[in-house]
């Protein structure tokens, strides 16, 4: 399985010669001047296990990016809420630079968690941080 990120591109490149120091240590450990078809096995189990760990690690940094932008959103929308007022999603918008699609979801989170509420304002709402 290839990745379809570059980011891994670098780590990729090198698994090749990285199996193959491994199946060297292998012959080596085992006093033997060449590598077997055993000791090419096992370095390729290893390196997959490598390979495997490798994209846990990177899916594990990409959750926690996404987490901390997810965070870093809902702090601008509460503090703009609270230096202002109550708002319209445009109005976070021109105030936090915030794109309208994140704001509408970030804000559906807060009204779900209880933080913020939404009031109806003609054609609009406007949301406010709860007291």
């Amino acid at each position: 399985m290839h990745n379809k990120s570059s980011d891994l591109d670098g780590n990729y490149i090198r698994l090749p010669e990285f199996a193959l120091r491994i199946s060297m240590l292998f012959a080596s450990l085992s006093n033997s001047s060449a590598i077997t078809l055993l000791h090419w096995a096992k370095a390729i189990e290893i390196t997959e296990e490598f390979r495997n760990s490798l994209h846990y690690l990177y899916e594990q940094i990409g959750d926690l990016k996404h987490h901390n932008q997810t965070m870093s959103t809902k702090d601008k929308i509460i503090g703009i809420l609270r230096k202002k007022g109550r708002l319209t999603v445009r109005e976070i918008s021109q105030g936090t630079g915030l794109v309208v699609g994140d704001i509408e979801m970030t804000l559906d989170e807060l009204i779900g968690e209880g933080v913020v509420d939404k009031t109806p304002e003609g054609k609009t709402f406007r949301y406010g941080v709860k007291q």
